[in-house]
């Protein structure tokens, strides 16, 4: 099951130790989070006001958590130039 988020940071604020720290059971909050996030948004705005994009204003992530504690993230940046030659890339690349 896919469930959308606003950015990873929501990833980060309901972390499974904050929110067992707010009272709430661990293995609750395990279940409740555990599956596969969608990004559908980040970015950071810095103290001068502009704004960037760590994979450019495009990209796409997963974030995965089990119920046994782990999680992945996984974002890329889908305009980003492809290989030459796929086998041998370039340093440069």
């Amino acid at each position: 099951m896919t469930k959308k988020i606003t950015g990873f940071l929501l990833a980060v604020v309901c972390g499974i130790g904050v929110l067992a720290q707010a009272g709430q059971d661990e293995a609750e909050v395990r279940r409740r989070i555990g599956g596969t996030w969608k990004l559908v948004f980040e970015g950071n705005t810095l103290q001068d006001g502009s704004k960037t994009h760590e994979y450019g204003p495009n990209h796409k992530g997963y974030l995965m958590y089990t119920a046994d504690g782990r999680r992945c993230a996984v974002e890329k940046d889908p305009h980003r130039p492809k290989w030459a030659n796929p086998a041998h890339p370039t340093q440069q690349e």
